[in-house]
C-alpha cells in the first residue's frame, strides 16, 4: 500500500496595469496611469493538495541471474526494501517479477479556487478580477501493469 500527499503554493504573480487609452499620442494603447510602475499589481496567491493511493501485488518469480552459482544462498527481499534475509517467508510486490497496482490520484482535493487571467486594462468591466479558475478538482482511477 503506498500513500502520497502533496501540497503546492505559488504566490501572486505581477501584472500591469494599464488606462485602456492613447493618453501620450503615440498610436499605443498600453500607457499606464501616471506614477503606476510596470508590474505593480500582483494576482491572489494559488495553492492546492493532492492525493495518491496504491495497492500493488506481485507474483510470478524472478529468473535466475545470469552466471550465479547453482545451489547458492537465496536471499528473500522483506517488506520490499532494505536488506535481505537467507531463505524464509514472503517478499514484497516489488520482489516478483511482475507487479499490478490499483491506483487513486486526485488532484487539488479540496476543489480550491485558483484564479488567472486577471485584467489590468482600467476601462474593462473585468478590471482587476480575474477572468479564469485553474485546475479544478480531477480524479484518476488506474491500473498499471510493470514487468
Amino acid at each position: 500500500v503506498g500513500v502520497t500527499v502533496s501540497f503546492r503554493a505559488q504566490s501572486g504573480t505581477p501584472y500591469n496595469i494599464t488606462t485602456g487609452a492613447d493618453v501620450n499620442g503615440d498610436g499605443v494603447f498600453t500607457d499606464r496611469p501616471e506614477g503606476t510602475s510596470r508590474n505593480s499589481a500582483r494576482t491572489s496567491a494559488q495553492w492546492d493538495i493532492g492525493l495518491r493511493v496504491s495497492y500493488g501485488i506481485g507474483f510470478g518469480n524472478r529468473p535466475p541471474r545470469a552466471g550465479a552459482e547453482p545451489g547458492g544462498q537465496t536471499v528473500v527481499m522483506m517488506g520490499g526494501g532494505g536488506g535481505g534475509m537467507p531463505a524464509g517467508l514472503g517478499g514484497g510486490a516489488a520482489d516478483k517479477r511482475f507487479r499490478v497496482e490499483v491506483y487513486a490520484a486526485v488532484q487539488n482535493l479540496t476543489n480550491h479556487d485558483n484564479y488567472i487571467g486577471y485584467s489590468g486594462v482600467q476601462t474593462s468591466p473585468f478590471f482587476a478580477q480575474p477572468t479564469n479558475v485553474l485546475n479544478p478538482r480531477k480524479i484518476e482511477i488506474g491500473t498499471r501493469f510493470q514487468f
